[in-house]
This record gives C-alpha cells, structure tokens and sequence, in this order.
C-alpha cells in the first residue's frame, strides 16, 4: 500500500475509528470489509496506529489513552479468529460461505464487544 492509499483510507475511516464505542457490531465488521483486511490485515494496524497519531497530535492530548486503537485490533483478532474451515465442513456454497462468514465474525464481535467495550450510551 502507497503513503497515498492509507492517507485515504485512514482520512475516510478515521472518525469511525474514533467512534468506536458505539459502532454496531455490524459496522465493524464491515469497515473490516471495507479496508479489505481479510487479504491485507495490516491495514487494521494502520489505521489503528494513525487514529491514535490524530487524537494524540492534538493540543492537550497527546499523552492520552486512546482505547479506541487497541479495540479496534481486538476486534479484528476476533473477527478474524472465525474459522473458514467450519463454515466449508457445515456445507455452504458459493456466496453463502462468505454471507455465513458475515453472520459469524458479526456474532463474534458482538460477544467480544460487550465484554470488552463499554458503550457509552448503556
């Protein structure tokens, strides 16, 4: 990935990063989609990493915790951590595996999030 291509990407997902807490589980698994972190997973890291830049680059924050990042990246090893292979063995085919997979990863990081990431508006 150019400089150019993640300037981009963290300029168009950089709020969402910053909201985090009260994305759906929906969201995040589609903002996974949308960076295309299934085939490229560093990505996650470098959004997280450039949202933390942005908050911390900021006047008054820059020694501040930014949860934001590491939930982001917990999400993803859940999201990621489904397994592929089950959904194959329980016999979906074609676009079903991937809308399977979709209604997996969901689940998953909706248990992880309510564990592990407060919502604000709870």
């Amino acid at each position: 990935m150019t400089c150019v291509d993640l300037a981009k990407l963290v300029a168009e997902y950089h709020d969402l990063i910053h909201t985090f807490p009260i994305l759906q589980p929906k969201t995040i698994v589609k903002l996974f989609d949308a960076i295309d972190a299934w085939r490229k997973p560093q990505r996650v890291e470098q959004i997280a990493l450039t949202s933390e830049a942005d908050v911390r680059g900021r006047t008054g924050f820059e020694a501040s915790d930014y949860p934001q990042g590491r939930w982001l990246r917990e999400a993803w090893q859940v999201a990621q951590a489904v397994p592929t292979k089950e959904v194959v063995e329980a016999g979906f085919k074609g676009i079903e595996i991937r809308e399977e997979l979709t209604k997996r990863r969901i689940a998953a990081v909706a248990n992880w999030k309510e564990k592990r990431c407060p919502n604000p508006a709870s």
